[in-house]
């Protein structure tokens, strides 16, 4: 099995955070059954617009001034 750092995953640059894909179409193990990736959030890529998705698992690993929103 290969093994990558997280730190070797590309970066794309999205309106409100940058994406480092490891599993999905933009990744570098090629699905279109799933997505497995780190979101980076910070001022770098400016706010992220509100918005969701029908099935989606998100760890916060560290925040400043973030918030989240469950439902609606």
């Amino acid at each position: 099995m290969d093994q990558m750092k997280r730190e070797e995953l590309a970066v794309r640059a999205l309106p409100g955070r940058g994406i480092a894909d490891a599993v999905g179409p933009n990744g570098p193990v090629v699905t279109n059954g799933m997505n497995v990736g780190f979101g980076l959030y910070s001022a770098e890529y400016g706010p992220m617009a509100p918005h969701h998705h029908a099935e989606e698992c998100v760890y916060i690993k560290a925040a400043d001034r973030a918030w989240v929103e469950y439902g609606g």
